[in-house]
């Protein structure tokens, strides 16, 4: 024993594990090492939208297991890295980590509590953008748009008496 956590030799992915995620198939294809640490994060990226390092810290402590913050933050920067998580950063705030959607996403951020919430760009948006390029003779590599909005009360129906 280290400290107080429990180092444990690295295992590796086989089929008889309990842990399958697309993921941990993600990782597969890309012939990365599985260890019983990347199974446990990748488990919690896959079943939460947004999410910060310290949450998927604590997620895997309830779980009675026990990971490094080091190793959280190294293996959500090799995920960064293959393209399979975002860090998310918005305005100033701490960042959180997200699947990479599979299509172009609009971020709204409430700008009160710092929820957010991802929205397919629709083609008009992407129309736009288009245009916006060739107007501006850019060619563009990519785009991330954060939207701040303010939630609304609900509307009040008015019943005619």
């Amino acid at each position: 024993i280290v400290g107080s956590y429990t180092w444990l030799p690295h295992t590796y992915y086989n089929e008889a594990s309990s842990l399958k995620t697309p993921l941990i198939d993600e990782l597969k294809n890309l012939r990365q090492k599985i260890t019983w640490q990347r199974e446990c994060i990748c488990e919690v990226m896959d079943s939460h939208q947004f999410v910060e390092a310290a949450d998927v810290y604590d997620i895997i402590q309830r779980q009675h297991k026990r990971v490094p913050m080091a190793t959280i933050y190294r293996v959500l920067g090799e995920l960064e890295g293959h393209g399979l998580v975002e860090r998310v950063t918005v305005d100033g705030r701490k960042a959180c980590f997200a699947r990479t959607p599979e299509t172009k996403t609009v971020r709204l951020v409430d700008s009160k509590t710092g929820d957010i919430a991802d929205v397919n760009a629709s083609t008009q948006l992407e129309g736009a953008i288009r245009r916006l390029a060739e107007e501006t003779g850019v060619a563009i590599r990519d785009y991330n748009i954060n939207v701040f909005v303010d939630r609304l009360p609900p509307r009040q129906t008015v019943t005619p008496s």
